[in-house]
């Protein structure tokens, strides 16, 4: 059954709800993370003022004269506890909400099968036409990313104080000014401590889109004898990388997890029914409404063809050397599942070569 109208109203719809969710959840994170750097400033401003002194002598010092410093030791302690009660409240935030994320994304996939339906009113009657997916199964998925969160923050904290202290180091020059070296390490500092940060921003846009996704997944597989597979569904614009401009309106089975998209990404699942003959609907079939990925792209200038593919995979794509399926490869990432990545331009070069 083609995509209609209807259907990308719903996915619209849907999209919007994610982002808003996953936005609450990143601005959570940006606020908390802000306001303990600011309470924190000040133990490492005077601790970096310290160091900055040792330097004055002319000689570096050394590792341990720097870590045995006393106001050094609090600082960093004093860091070590933010960052834990950090990751303890960003974890606690996403757990709370994955039980409304999970059920969402099993309504919202009844939705868009519904919408593929010949029916006045078919997304309001969404819950009345299909099959209802197995709460165990939803539970399930709640359990698991409840504890993918919990693995996933675990060691956030160490590694963000390992950076913090690589920094102190790093940031240590002599012959400069003692005030120049201060406000070099802070800088260094600042940006060691907002990893940890940037790191819990990727967990939750992404576990919290997984768990939607995963949702979808057993909706889909509760009504398998409705559907005929499920498409890779991307946002076709600059931001989007060359991987899932590839991928986008590829057909998979009910099987399939997905989209695996990189981390952060934003490409949808939208469940594909069979024909409304297959189905037993004696009525002509809408006209497909689903943008092609290559037509919307050959339409765009050469500027923005370039910011999204690169200059030398885009002569590659032009040239016919390369197809759009040579866009994307799966990759494995230990810790994580596997995702499908741009093919650096070094192979799809090697591959033209051969």
């Amino acid at each position: 059954m083609p995509v209609t109208q209807d259907t990308l109203a719903v996915l619209r719809g849907m999209q919007i709800q994610v982002n808003e969710g996953v936005g609450q959840h990143e601005q959570a994170i940006l606020r908390s993370w802000a306001a303990a750097w600011g309470d924190l400033a000040g133990q490492w401003n005077a601790a970096v003022a310290d160091i900055a002194e040792m330097t004055a002598e002319g000689k570096k010092p050394s590792r341990a004269k720097v870590m045995r410093a006393t106001r050094v030791r609090d600082a960093l302690n004093a860091t070590r506890a933010r960052l834990d009660q950090l990751l303890n409240e960003s974890g606690a935030r996403l757990v709370g909400d994955a039980p409304r994320v999970v059920l969402a994304g099993a309504d919202w996939e009844a939705r868009l099968i519904a919408s593929q339906m010949p029916l006045a009113d078919s997304t309001a009657s969404a819950g009345l036409l299909f099959n209802k997916v197995d709460e165990r199964a939803l539970e399930a998925i709640v359990n698991r990313t409840t504890g993918r969160i919990v693995n996933l923050h675990r060691p956030i904290g160490a590694q963000a104080e390992a950076e913090l202290r690589l920094a102190l180091m790093r940031g240590v020059a002599v012959g400069r000014n003692p005030r120049g070296v201060a406000d070099d390490l802070m800088t260094r500092l600042e940006g060691s401590f907002n990893g940890g940060r940037n790191r819990a921003l990727v967990i939750a846009r992404t576990e919290m889109l997984d768990a939607h996704r995963n949702a979808a997944m057993v909706q889909d597989a509760a009504n398998a004898d409705t559907l005929t597979g499920w498409l890779w569904v991307a946002t076709l614009d600059q931001r989007t990388c060359p991987s899932c401009w590839g991928q986008h309106g590829t057909l998979h089975t009910l099987e399939d997890p997905g989209p695996l998209d990189h981390q952060q990404g934003r490409c949808a699942r939208v469940p594909k029914t069979k024909s409304w003959a297959d189905l037993g609907f004696d009525l002509d079939e809408p006209v497909d409404m689903l943008p092609d990925a290559r037509t919307t792209f050959d339409g765009l200038s050469p500027e923005e063809q370039t910011a999204i593919m690169g200059d030398k995979r885009l002569a590659l794509l032009n040239s016919g050397t390369i197809g759009w399926d040579d866009l994307s490869q799966k990759r494995t990432t230990d810790g994580w599942r596997d995702s499908f990545a741009p093919t650096p331009t070094k192979t799809l070069m090697a591959r033209s070569a051969g």
